[in-house]
């Protein structure tokens, strides 16, 4: 969906936006971010994962990519 589809965006919205559930534009957070990554690691279980959700922040994903994009053969400066 295009950000300014939205109902009530504008060409200023942020990219981090979407519509909630009464279709107003909302900001996604890094707080929001963070609990819906520790729900999931919670789900699946520290001993499937071999962390706990409380080791994972907002940056885990941005090292998960990293390491995605490594193995796929891009190169690091990518």
């Amino acid at each position: 969906m295009f950000i300014i589809r939205i109902p009530g965006a504008s060409p200023n919205t942020s990219i981090n936006s979407f519509p909630d559930r009464n279709d107003n534009v909302t900001l996604v957070s890094s707080s929001m971010i963070l609990i819906t990554l520790r729900e999931a690691a919670d789900s699946m279980g520290a001993d499937v994962l071999g962390f706990s959700s409380s080791e994972i922040g907002c940056h885990s994903i941005r090292s998960a990519c990293a390491m995605a994009l490594f193995l796929a053969g891009y190169a690091e400066f990518t």
